[in-house]
């Protein structure tokens, strides 16, 4: 990497200074969308703008629920939906040029199962020694009856009270079957449906939102906010395990900086999930959601603002085809920074050090795709691009990172352009739109 002048590190830490830490942590997008709607957008509002707030927040609490792409009855029911991903994080980009924004990604906690760290034990939930992929097993009489409609072997094995094997496949069909009845608020037709596929994500979108207001004024401003805050959403099948996964134990002893002991024990307490994402080496995938989420919500806000910049300066000057599995995702990007973050002294995050932590995070990623070798954060010898068929599209990957590196200006103006949030200037003149709308 080309040495930089003193003048050109200072600019850019001062546009990295600027970008906002938004909040991270949260677990419902109706209070999300409520407090960033809140501070950016309505502080100087009219009365009437303030008193909608309030009432598409209470409409937001009601179309979150996702308990109606689920059963009444067990085994098939819904015992929590937690927001997962780059809003929870505060690490949401928006391009203000195209203005799509990003998906809204809720992990959905199945009720009626669960597993302990007794079941990593005798077997129940089989653990890979280098790989997060796991295999789910019964041994429970009551549950091999209760789940029997979506276990690998015949229903007939689990009457019999022999161990079985639990269907991501199947619990991800049931999901899709459920969604297909349709909604109010996400409306398909049958050539828009996503096919079940190896991904633990069920995607729902809408081209166009569904009016739920009479009157020009609510039906504007209603299909405004849901058209640039709510368009695409991932729902991701889990299973709640309690303890910690024994092929990960050496996340929690090996020798770090960051993080602190305390929030170690956090993570850890807090448990992990199973996700219902299916490969040769087992039928569901470890998900460190929750985990990853603590971590950041105990980022100081040098770090956070220096990770966002870093996902904005790949999202907005490396192209990557999204639906390639080449694609350098926001996972591989979070994994970079908390590999960053874990090797950093704490005392180099200082304001007058920031463009250096970042300069530094590109590097790592030019390093990772050079060596075609980027280690899961939680599993170390589990490589994320094992999966890469096109290793030299890796390379050229690398050399666009790498020149993109060099160009502060390009850096800066990514920062400003994604990292910034200037999303919610043109979210307020939205609203003026629809005010002067409604007095007509």
């Amino acid at each position: 990497m080309a040495q930089l002048n003193i003048q050109q590190l200072n600019d850019l830490n001062k546009v990295l200074q600027k970008v906002p830490r938004l909040q991270a942590g949260m677990k419902s997008f109706s209070h999300m969308v409520k407090t960033y709607v809140e501070k950016f957008a309505i502080k100087d509002a009219p009365e009437i703008i303030k008193q909608y707030n309030e009432f598409i927040f209470s409409i937001l609490q009601v179309k979150e629920d996702l308990s109606t792409y689920f059963d009444t009855e067990p085994p098939f029911q819904l015992d929590e939906s937690v927001l997962s991903g780059s809003w929870s994080e505060g690490l949401v980009l928006y391009d203000p040029d195209t203005f799509d924004p990003p998906d809204v990604d809720f992990m959905c906690i199945l009720k009626n199962i669960s597993f302990t760290d007794a079941d990593q034990v005798c077997g129940d939930l089989s653990l890979n020694e280098n790989s997060p992929f796991v295999n789910a097993y019964f041994s429970d009489i009551n549950l091999l009856q209760l789940w029997q409609s979506y276990l690998l072997e015949p229903a007939s094995d689990a009457i019999e009270g022999r161990i079985c094997q639990l269907s991501s496949t199947k619990l991800k069909e049931h999901l899709h079957e459920n969604y297909s009845k349709g909604d109010k608020f996400f409306r398909f037709t049958s050539d828009q449906r996503n096919p079940i596929t190896d991904s633990p994500a069920l995607k729902l979108s809408r081209p166009a939102c569904a009016a739920l207001f009479h009157g020009p004024f609510w039906e504007t401003l209603f299909q405004t906010v849901m058209e640039h805050i709510w368009r695409c959403s991932d729902l991701v099948l889990a299973i709640r395990c309690d303890g910690w996964p024994r092929n990960a134990l050496e996340w929690i002893h090996r020798e770090r900086n960051w993080p602190c002991q305390d929030v170690i024990k956090s993570v850890t307490k807090a448990g992990f999930h199973i996700v219902a994402k299916s490969s040769h080496e087992g039928n569901f995938r470890l998900s460190f959601s929750r985990a990853e989420g603590i971590l950041i919500e105990n980022l100081n806000n040098l770090q956070h603002k220096v990770l966002r910049a870093f996902k904005a300066v790949i999202k907005f000057l490396v192209p990557c085809n999204p639906d390639s599995k080449e694609a350098l995702t926001s996972y591989h990007l979070k994994t970079i920074g908390l590999w960053h973050l874990e090797k950093s002294a704490s005392e180099t995050w200082i304001e007058d050090n920031i463009a250096t932590h970042l300069l530094q995070m590109l590097k790592e990623l030019v390093r990772a795709l050079r060596t075609k070798n980027l280690p899961m954060y939680f599993l170390r010898e589990y490589n994320l691009f094992s999966g890469v068929e096109n290793l030299s599209y890796l390379e050229t990957l690398a050399d666009e990172v790498e020149e993109v590196s060099r160009d502060i200006p390009s850096l800066k103006k990514a920062v400003k352009m994604g990292a910034s949030f200037l999303f919610y200037e043109n979210y307020r003149d939205l609203f003026k739109t629809c005010l002067s709308q409604s007095a007509k």
